[in-house]
């Protein structure tokens, strides 16, 4: 209400007391037009309003006006960036990773919202080739992998030969509309088929209610990763005749959570069996399957990936660190690339994958070879047609990935309809002790001068929206609502 913009934990815990302007997995909507099957499903499950904007492409509404979706990811990256300036000398080059089912247009979109937070996008790195190069780093690896990645809003499957320190990919598959959020929402059901049951209340009514139990449904489904069972109770979530609060309490075992979700994790491994298809081979061609992404913690995902591939995944590689390992890792290798290259002959470069256009599927092999890449000089208007990657070896080959940009055929999104200007300087943060979280710091302001929308012809000055409106109170929680959960 203030004007000010959290981002990250502060904005977790304010999205229960403030569900229409706490935007959440937009990640699912980048690069997708309004019309989509995806986005009208998000329109009905998601508390915040989304509207059709210019172009078909889809826009959030908040008290602060409407934003493009690259522009609310464009801060969620300005955030990263001011977390890692408190670390390094200067950011201003990033590679940014996305799903390895993204298209052509959702990657352009990704791209586009570096642009408008700032960062120059050196590379747009597909996420399960980031972790393998997490895994693969300094072991001088010769083997075929899958990495598995069950995140939160996605799942992709990758096939990739490691020889070396030179990652050829032979198969990629996803689905950018199944992850973790689909195993909270069975949660959230079944809390409310329960509480219906019990006082003929739907809490689907209620906006702040639905986003308590979103909150207690992701916690519900950690705490059943570690144990066998979990009891929830939360105090006031709806009030009954005569303003009487009413409170729900359930016990949901982890069996009975593996029945409501099973179809979903199921889902995964058709995918797998096409990724497998595009690469030529069979389940005994695989030699380690590698974990990426927080829902892989469950169990029953576990087990399932042993059964499928008929070996046990690693453990070594953590799911939640491996693709920002590998971005590092990719990063450092290219950074010292281009400083060795003059700063007037080289620009701006992202190179992505090729990927066929109409079905959004690899058709180039896709190889990386640390400090020994080369980067072609080209003026900073221009991109590049290919990029050439050496191995480390002497006496070897060059291995060519293809970016496909000549052939004129790669579609790109509209602009943002305008910059994103923000401040969260000042900005108070009003905690929602739902389970009482540990407090977290109010995420580093960004800098004062709003960053310039990017076009065509370049960056023009951001016009500055209205006032906010004036500041009002937000009213806190009662402070016995409260929810605890047991072995």
């Amino acid at each position: 209400p203030n004007g000010g913009v959290v981002v990250g934990a502060p904005a977790k815990q304010r999205k229960v007391i403030d569900p229409k302007n706490t935007i959440f997995s937009v990640k699912r909507l980048i690069g997708r037009s309004y019309g989509s099957p995806e986005v009208q499903t998000a329109k009905q499950r998601m508390p915040y309003e989304i509207k059709q904007g210019t172009n078909e492409q889809p826009m959030i509404v908040t008290r602060a006006g409407e934003f493009a979706v690259p522009e609310i990811s464009a801060i969620v990256l300005d955030h990263v960036k001011n977390v890692a300036a408190a670390k390094l000398p200067s950011v201003g080059r990033a590679v940014v990773t996305v799903p390895a089912a993204f298209n052509d247009a959702q990657r352009s979109a990704t791209a586009t919202a570096g642009a408008i937070s700032g960062l120059t996008v050196v590379r747009v790195l597909n996420e399960p080739t980031a972790a393998a190069l997490a895994y693969g780093n300094t072991r001088n690896l010769r083997e075929v992998i899958a990495v598995y990645d069950f995140g939160g809003g996605t799942f992709d499957i990758t096939i990739l030969k490691l020889e070396d320190q030179v990652y050829e990919v032979l198969g990629t598959a996803g689905d950018t509309f199944l992850g973790g959020d689909d195993l909270d929402e069975r949660l959230v059901d079944r809390m409310v088929e329960k509480f219906l049951l019990e006082n003929r209340i739907d809490l689907r009514s209620n906006e702040v209610s639905m986003m308590r139990l979103r909150a207690v449904a992701e916690q519900t489904k950690i705490e059943l990763s570690r144990r066998s069972r979990a009891v929830v109770r939360i105090d006031e979530i709806a009030y009954g005749p005569k303003g009487k609060p009413l409170d729900l309490q359930i016990e949901i075992t982890r069996e009975e959570f593996v029945r409501q979700v099973a179809d979903i994790i199921d889902r995964t491994f058709p995918v797998c069996q096409e990724a497998l298809n595009l690469a030529s081979l069979d389940i005994t061609g695989i030699n380690d399957i590698i974990l990426v992404g927080g829902s892989t913690k469950i169990p029953y995902v576990r087990d399932q990936v042993s059964r499928f591939f008929s070996k046990a995944p690693r453990t070594d590689v953590n799911p939640e660190d491996a693709v920002a390992m590998g971005a590092a890792l990719q990063a450092t290798a290219l950074e010292r690339i281009l400083k060795r290259k003059s700063p007037s002959k080289v620009g701006p470069v992202v190179v992505p994958p090729e990927e066929d256009t109409q079905t959004g599927e690899h058709t180039q092999e896709d190889t990386f070879a640390g400090e020994t890449a080369q980067v072609p000089e080209r003026p900073v208007e221009q991109e590049p047609d290919e990029l050439v990657l050496l191995p480390p070896e002497a006496g070897r080959g060059p291995k060519r990935i293809t970016a496909g940009y000549s052939q004129g055929a790669r579609p790109r999104t509209e602009p943002a309809a305008r910059a994103t200007e923000y401040s969260a300087r000042g900005a108070a943060v009003d905690r929602f002790e739902e389970r009482t979280p540990t407090p977290h710091p109010v995420p580093t302001p960004p800098s004062a001068t709003p960053p310039a929308r990017m076009t065509k012809t370049g960056a023009v000055p951001v016009v500055p929206p209205p006032p906010p409106a004036p500041r009002r109170a937000v009213p806190p929680a009662a402070p016995n609502a409260r929810t605890m959960m047991v072995e």
